[in-house]
């Protein structure tokens, strides 16, 4: 009898077991159904999702090709920025050396003509009167013959050519001898 209730216990313990192993299969069956719901789905997705991502992909290379393509053209304009600015630079160099060459002269030519006219006040106080004003034409004509070196000078920086120089030169100091006499 011992062991028929042994036997007995070992059934009901076995069917239980069953019972609980066959709800547990039950239970991942339907999780298994449900995740297959969802794989199904999250494809679906993923489909529609990776046609919207191409078509992302596909524009945002046309945009970066017309971009590229402007970005080209500008580079010849700042090319052409870049050669103006070098002769705006050029330019401005040129203006400001004749700048100080002008400055340069007139100060030696006021000290010129200073030194000139103390000198000819020292000689005019020595000479009579009848040869001061002989002096004063001398004068005169020593501040136009450099008031027209002066000019001829300007002319030539403005036109950057040094033999008109010396074709004025000798004209200018003929009109200069000319008017002393």
């Amino acid at each position: 009898m011992l062991w028929e209730i042994g036997v007995l216990i070992a059934a009901i313990a076995f069917a239980i077991l069953v019972y609980y192993v066959i709800e547990a299969l039950r239970s991942l069956k339907y999780s298994l159904d449900e995740m297959r719901v969802t794989l199904v789905e999250v494809k679906h997705e993923i489909s529609a999702i990776g046609t919207e991502v191409k078509s992302v992909v596909q524009t945002t290379n046309s945009v970066a090709d017309d971009v590229n393509m402007k970005l080209k053209s500008l580079d010849a304009l700042f090319g052409s920025l870049d050669n103006v600015g070098h002769v705006v630079q050029e330019a401005t160099s040129a203006v400001k050396e004749s700048a100080v060459a002008l400055i340069s002269s007139v100060k030696s030519g006021q000290k010129l003509r200073k030194e000139r006219a103390v000198a000819q006040a020292e000689a005019e106080a020595a000479r009579p009167k009848a040869a001061v004003n002989t002096t004063k034409t001398e004068l005169l004509a020593q501040g136009a013959t450099l008031a027209a070196k002066v000019l001829h000078m300007l002319a030539e920086r403005k036109s950057g050519t040094g033999a008109s120089e010396n074709a004025a030169g000798p004209a200018a100091t003929h009109h200069t001898a000319s008017s002393r006499h």
